[in-house]
């Protein structure tokens, strides 16, 4: 590409750059992706939580059986096997994994953003440069 046709291109996207605009987008990508960050993260923190809570479910179930019957015992492998099963911890982990995935999916679109606006500023650096070059050259 010769220097004019660069120029002139570079000149066509810088017409078109909005710098408030780009930066306003980045921030709101940025926030996106912290808010989105912070629910994965919450369901990421209450998973061991939850299934200690479906461990003691299962264990406290078997202890108090009917009325006149005998306690059964439930050894704590097959409680962690019962609670591991259980719908309710499934769909945490269902919605953990697709919390994350969006978490993941805004974080994209914020360095997508940043990157933009870092590659518009080293345009703009390379139109100023080439200018000096061009002026010094006539």
């Amino acid at each position: 590409m010769k220097s004019n046709d660069l120029a002139t291109t570079m000149n066509s996207l810088l017409r078109e750059f909005d710098p408030e605009k780009l930066t306003n987008n980045v921030i709101v990508n940025g926030e996106d992706w912290a808010d989105k960050d912070a629910a994965a993260s919450a369901l990421e923190e209450t998973k061991k939580s939850m299934l200690a809570s479906y461990i003691l479910e299962t264990v406290a179930g078997a202890r108090s059986g009917a009325l006149g019957e005998k306690a059964r015992t439930v050894s704590m492998a097959q409680a962690e096997q019962t609670a591991l099963a259980d719908p309710r911890y499934i769909m945490h982990l269902e919605l953990m994994v697709a919390a994350r995935q969006e978490s993941n999916r805004a974080r994209v679109r914020y360095d997508l953003g940043r990157m933009k606006l870092e590659l518009i500023r080293s345009l703009q650096a390379t139109l100023r440069n080439e200018m000096n070059i061009s002026r010094f050259n006539t």
